[in-house]
């Protein structure tokens, strides 16, 4: 699927910020209210689901290039699935699936995750995505009993 198919997804967020917090009815406390571990972290509604989803909408509309802070935004998402589980307390509206569609856009797009983008380096130069020489790998396990599958 491509961004332009969750675009319903987009439009029907009414931005009613329960994607931040647990639902309301199971809240005990302020301390442990919120459910997205970016916008406790980062305290700004582009942090969350329905920021991430206005974002992308603004995306798709030309409204918004696609920076440096907007990938930001983008791989802060943990994909833990709370704002899922919190949005279908109020909307029951599939809320995950948007915003991964929101990362693999921009993948598609050459804006990739920063941290990541040595590794793929490496993978693409050595066929491994792990530092080192490969014959040494299986080092550390010598000695400890462990079956050698390569030899069977």
């Amino acid at each position: 699927m491509s961004l332009e198919d969750y675009r319903s997804e987009l439009e029907v967020c009414r931005r009613c910020s329960c994607c931040k917090f647990i639902p309301f009815e199971k809240v005990t406390g302020l301390a442990h209210a919120n459910i997205c571990p970016s916008i406790t972290k980062y305290d700004f509604h582009a942090y969350c689901a329905g920021g991430r989803l206005v974002n992308a909408s603004a995306v798709l509309e030309g409204q918004l290039d696609i920076t440096d802070k907007y990938m930001d935004v983008v791989y802060k998402c943990n994909m833990c699935g709370g704002c899922d589980t919190s949005c279908k307390y109020a909307m029951d509206m599939e809320v995950l699936d948007p915003l991964i569609e929101i990362r693999n856009s921009c993948v598609e797009t050459g804006h990739t995750h920063p941290a990541l983008d040595k590794v793929i380096a490496r993978l693409r130069a050595t066929g491994s995505m792990l530092p080192g020489n490969p014959a040494k790998r299986g080092e550390w396990a010598e000695g400890l009993d462990i079956k050698d599958c390569t030899k069977e």
